[in-house]
């Protein structure tokens, strides 16, 4: 008797652990998504700024573009900070999101 109540215990140690180190990894996975999403949105919204300012007397200069691929650049260097490893599908999330927030931020600026 005492001897399966001993293997139970180890069982449920067991079970414990694992359920430790599963959350445990969802928990990461959830902290790293959340910087692939806001980084972009944040640098997309100060690129989108950077470039009003640079173009306030010609609006349709691509150097406003040259601006946002530069702040994509940027994020090579910001995400490895926090242990993330892009791969080529997450390249393409970023590029869409800073895409969006510095077109949407330049035109409010370029509206107001």
């Amino acid at each position: 008797m005492a001897k399966k109540n001993d293997i139970k215990r180890k069982k449920d140690r067991k079970d414990y652990a694992k359920n430790e180190k599963a959350i445990e990894s969802k928990q990461n996975t959830y902290k790293q998504d959340v910087v692939k999403t806001v980084s972009p949105l944040g640098l997309g919204a100060v690129a989108g700024i950077i470039s009003y300012f640079i173009n306030l007397e010609a609006h349709r200069d691509p150097l406003g573009i040259i601006v946002l691929v530069l702040f994509i650049y940027v994020h090579k260097f910001i995400l490895p900070k926090f242990d993330i490893e892009p791969a080529g599908k997450d390249w393409a999330v970023i590029s869409f999101l800073s895409f969006t927030t510095w077109y949407i931020s330049w035109t409010f600026m370029l509206n107001a």
